[in-house]
């Protein structure tokens, strides 16, 4: 497993010292002190404290304030938004006084998280502590990289590794599907995503297409945006593959990820 800078191993959910893992290897949730968050103190469109002259606004000393750079597109990218994600993911330590650094990552370690667990409340961006990043939905953390947390998301870990084992046969550690996932995403990230045909494609997988990411829902797809999904659009004939492979024979084998109201879907587990 990797080690973080302060020595704590990474564990199949939010970072924790190894000696509150469990016989299993899973986190000790008897103690969930500094874990995930049951309310990030500040929302995910806390804004920064700077300001920013008011366009169209002649008034002396008008500002508005700026979004944080804490959103994650489908694109594994990192960006500012002012609109509310549906989860919170984790990929390490990648802030420095409150902003965000040049590295995208620091552990094979992604997941993605509740906005609430256990009454836990934590500051954003707090020193020494993984920089909390936000989705639009799990739609979106599955395509930019990240499985459920085994700790705050449970039931649904429990059930992303079942329907792993339909589709691999077999159920292996969390951290063997990290190092898989990572080994698969890093050079999507970089530019290497598969030419597809999107029509053949499970639902809830998303690609691109024209620079744009959208989910396949049936036969129609949805452009994405960080408020939400756009109308139905017809699948175009060619594009470029989003979600991981293996995520995708995930989605192919059954699992449903959680999708923002916006796409107008309520699958049921």
């Amino acid at each position: 497993m990797a080690i973080s800078r302060a020595g704590a191993r990474f564990t199949n959910s939010c970072f924790r010292p190894i000696s509150s893992l469990d016989a299993f290897g899973n986190v000790d949730v008897s103690n969930t002190s500094g874990i995930c968050p049951s309310r990030v103190e500040e929302a995910n469109t806390t804004l920064e404290q700077f300001p920013l002259p008011l366009k169209g606004n002649n008034v002396s000393g008008t500002t508005q304030p700026m979004p944080r750079q804490n959103r994650v597109t489908p694109f594994s990218r990192i960006e500012a938004s002012s609109a509310r994600g549906d989860l919170m993911g984790n990929r390490g330590i990648l802030h420095r006084d409150g902003k965000l650094v040049s590295e995208r990552w620091k552990a094979r370690l992604w997941i993605s998280c509740e906005l609430e667990y256990k009454g836990v409340r934590r500051p954003l961006m707090s020193p020494g502590t993984y920089t909390e990043l936000f989705f639009l939905d799990e739609v979106t953390a599955l395509a930019a990289g990240h499985r459920p947390c085994a700790l705050c998301r449970r039931e649904d870990y429990n059930r992303f590794r079942d329907t792993w084992q339909k589709a691999f046969g077999e159920k292996p550690p969390a951290f063997d599907i990290d190092r898989l996932l990572h080994a698969e995403r890093v050079p999507m990230i970089h530019g290497e995503r598969p030419r597809i045909v999107p029509l053949e494609l499970p639902d809830f997988a998303m690609f691109e297409a024209d620079g744009e990411a959208f989910v396949k829902l049936g036969r129609h797809a949805r452009k994405w945006s960080h408020s939400g999904y756009g109308p139905e659009v017809h699948l175009p004939h060619r594009a470029h593959q989003l979600t991981a492979p293996s995520l995708v024979r995930v989605l192919q084998a059954g699992y449903v990820p959680r999708i923002h109201a916006s796409a107008g879907v309520h699958p049921a587990k």
